[in-house]
């Protein structure tokens, strides 16, 4: 597997994720509040068919203004951690995340080497082993 290159961000590619956060921000901002303006809409209605549509619409628009308003938090603390001149610093390593990793991801906080890290330790059992599972192939028959 190739090593990703890992370096601080140039002041240039600063200023380009500042506007690709920026304009995500008011994307986003906008699809909430769309979201509250659609239920508001469907508050009077009488016939029973349209009130059970309604009750479906409402749950799918509340997760999807739940899941906006999560990405609205991550988009305004990355913006804060241009600010604070920490972002595309890994909140977990202290080391740069990859440039690739933030185009794909601008919200990242951690590069993916310490993700990795955390999702396998995440993985481990109490004591430090992994679980049975883990590991075992497709292919392997299991033991009994």
């Amino acid at each position: 597997m190739a090593r990703l290159e890992r370096r601080k961000l140039t002041p240039e590619e600063i200023t380009m994720f500042r506007d690709i956060l920026t304009t995500e921000r008011d994307k986003t901002i906008e699809a909430i509040q769309t979201g509250a303006a659609r239920r508001e809409d469907v508050e009077n209605v009488a016939d029973e068919a349209d009130l059970a549509k309604r009750d479906l619409d409402t749950g799918m628009e509340t997760r999807l203004g739940n899941r906006s308003a999560l990405y609205l938090r991550k988009v305004e603390a990355a913006l804060a951690r241009i600010a604070a001149g920490s972002y595309g610093i890994c909140q977990g390593s202290g080391e740069p995340i990859e440039f690739k990793r933030l185009l794909a991801r601008p919200t990242a906080e951690y590069s993916i080497a310490f993700k990795e890290d955390q999702e396998r330790q995440e993985g481990r059992s109490a004591d430090g082993r992994l679980p049975k599972s883990l590991g075992r192939g497709m292919d392997r028959p299991r033991s009994l």
